[in-house]
């Protein structure tokens, strides 16, 4: 009796972890690409941030905003635009750059982000 509670408990676990990853169309689906890529960028922000040991405050000052506005940008409130990439890459001394990859089924394969040390700042880029 206990395996078939935990039969159907696997079942409804997959079908919402399925459901979890179909949009009801295209525009719900570049939405939730556009957060993906957001909280990627941010979270590798994160890593910079704990390097360099600046905190939420430091990094509001530099980019000449109030920490709660910090803190929407890691939450994936507010999502960040061109400028703020270049004000990122400023703070940082790095540069971020987009690579093409292809799509495996749909969905973008997760890449790492490594620092490569260049000449006049450290590099950030994708790598398989």
């Amino acid at each position: 009796m206990n395996t078939i509670f935990e039969n159907q408990e696997i079942k409804e676990f997959s079908e919402n972890l399925e459901n979890l990853f179909s949009f009801s169309n295209k525009e719900e689906k570049n939405d939730f690409e556009i957060v993906a890529l957001h909280l990627d960028l941010m979270n590798d922000v994160k890593k910079l941030m704990e390097i360099q040991n600046i905190n939420y405050k430091t990094l509001a000052e530099k980019l000449n905003v109030n920490k709660s506005h910090v803190s929407q940008l890691f939450r994936g409130d507010r999502i960040f635009n061109a400028k703020l990439l270049i004000k990122l890459q400023n703070i940082f001394n790095v540069k971020f750059e987009i690579s093409q990859t292809s799509r495996e089924n749909g969905i973008m394969p997760q890449k790492p982000m490594k620092i490569i040390k260049g000449r006049n700042y450290n590099h950030l880029q994708l790598v398989a």
